[in-house]
């Protein structure tokens, strides 16, 4: 799931600019965690 979010985070924003990127990977891992917790917790 983190892939095919994280496909949008190009490697040029890692060059560029890589705390934005580092937040941005954060972030989508976050979300994931989240989503499965509620699948998880909520069935």
């Amino acid at each position: 799931m983190i892939p095919r979010m994280a496909a949008a985070v190009t490697e040029e924003l890692k060059v560029s600019d890589q705390m934005v990127w580092v937040g941005r990977m954060n972030t989508i891992h976050a979300q994931v965690k989240e989503m499965i917790r509620k699948d998880l917790i909520y069935c």
